[in-house]
């Protein structure tokens, strides 16, 4: 501490961040130059290259000079495990709120998962939440079972359903949310992008996908970052701190459309498009990467929409961990 305090200190491992119970840091004169600390952080290497960076931030929240170290872990191979946690909410307690394809939506990204190709995954590990099984403590419960996750592993969270916003914090709605007019309702009962930020980041696996299909959800994002900054910003801040990689469907301003003629709603449906062969890049290698997927439907989404609506739906996309394979093309 040379003046302004250590507010925070972030280790980043192959750039997704680890041990995040490092704020609120006393600092004491430990020696006669200046105020120091020693924090122990526990890391389970992957194989191959492993890149850790340290970077402490002060009180006022200025960040100071990143650190790095980097070191070659020889140990068995390990091929990843795909885990894929899947919500899909068609039927809500109050049936006034049903929907007509978040259930589909998230059965189609299971099917095409369920048959990932075996070069890519060692096996695939997969949690439904449909409908009446899709409640606030089920969900809080599974997405708290992926902290153990390994470190090569990959990470994939599907959440289809409503969500709405309460003041400056927006709600992923539960199957038993029954008022969502009401704003106690929605705090007691949703799941908030805080809590959704809170376990993303106790994830041990080192990718990690976040997809959000549901009404205003570019509006969850502006809880990961500063009041009045708007959601594009904010999914910037939160995957550039957190080494994640996340697309919610519409802005905080839009309804995530469904189309009868689809089968699905518009953002799941390109989603599953670009899955399925048309994010693979130039050159095309029959390997779909999550940034390619990601950029294909930042550019697809919004031109699908306006064919089958009166208006462009505008995805929020942002991607700044390590890129890695999602699909094969078979």
């Amino acid at each position: 501490d040379q003046g302004g305090g250590i507010g925070e200190i972030r280790l980043y491992h192959n750039d997704k961040l680890v041990g995040t119970d490092t704020r609120g840091i006393t600092v004491t004169a430990d020696t006669a130059v200046r105020k120091q600390r020693t924090l122990p952080f526990h890391i389970r290497l992957v194989q191959g290259e492993n890149n850790l960076r340290a970077l402490a931030i002060s009180t006022a929240r200025i960040e100071g000079k990143s650190v790095e170290l980097r070191m070659t872990f020889n140990g068995p191979q390990k091929q990843a495990v795909l885990h894929l946690i899947a919500v899909g909410i068609n039927q809500y307690q109050n049936s006034a709120l049903n929907l007509n394809f978040a259930q589909p939506d998230a059965a189609g990204i299971l099917k095409f998962f369920s048959a990932s190709s075996p070069s890519l995954f060692r096996t695939v590990k997969i949690t439904e939440l449909f409908n009446n099984g899709a409640t606030k403590t089920e969900l809080l419960t599974k997405l708290q079972s992926l902290k153990g996750t390994a470190p090569e592993d990959v990470v994939i969270v599907y959440l289809a359903g409503h969500g709405e916003s309460v003041g400056a914090d927006w709600y992923f709605l539960p199957h038993d949310v029954v008022y969502p007019e009401r704003p106690e309702e929605i705090r007691l009962k949703g799941i908030s992008s805080q809590e959704i930020k809170d376990l993303v980041m106790q994830i041990g696996a080192k990718k990690v996908l976040l997809l959000m299909d549901a009404c205003k959800s570019g509006f969850a994002l502006q809880a990961f970052s500063a009041r009045g900054v708007d959601e594009r910003q904010a999914l910037a801040q939160l995957a550039r701190a957190n080494g994640v990689h996340i697309v919610a469907a519409s802005t905080k301003d839009q309804f995530a459309s469904e189309v009868q003629e689809l089968g699905h709603g518009v953002f799941t449906y390109t989603l599953l498009e670009g899955l399925q062969g048309q994010a693979d890049g130039s050159p095309k290698d029959g390997i779909v990467t999550v940034r390619e997927l990601l950029a294909f439907v930042e550019a697809r989404l919004p031109e699908l929409s306006l064919k089958f609506k009166t208006e462009r739906q505008y995805p929020v996309a942002e991607s700044r961990g390590m890129d890695f394979p999602i699909a094969a093309i078979k």
